[in-house]
């Protein structure tokens, strides 16, 4: 059990890292935007910031969503009747 909750305390590290990345790429997307806007950058140039935002969010997601399925699969495995307990002690956990 042990070695499951490490694991799973190094995937919720995994997704804080790319939550950042993806809140960076966000970042970088509206200050692009903002030099299109005011006419510095031509409009093209728009496409590799917000194919990186996009490419960013859908690995944040796709490994949130990894997490979410993770701590529920453990907890009915360790948590017997328990299992929402403990569900939501692996929320905490790794939050």
């Amino acid at each position: 059990m042990l070695g499951d909750v490490q694991a799973l305390c190094e995937q919720a590290h995994q997704v804080l890292a790319l939550d950042a990345a993806h809140q960076f790429a966000r970042d970088q997307l509206t200050y692009q935007q903002q030099r299109v806007d005011q006419g510095i950058d031509p409009a093209d140039s728009l496409w590799n910031a917000a194919s990186a935002f996009q490419v960013a969010k859908h690995q944040w997601e796709q490994e949130a969503a990894k997490l979410d399925t993770r701590r529920l699969t453990l907890a009915r495995h360790y948590g017997g009747q328990e299992w929402l307990r403990l569900r939501v002690l692996f929320e905490a956990m790794t939050q």
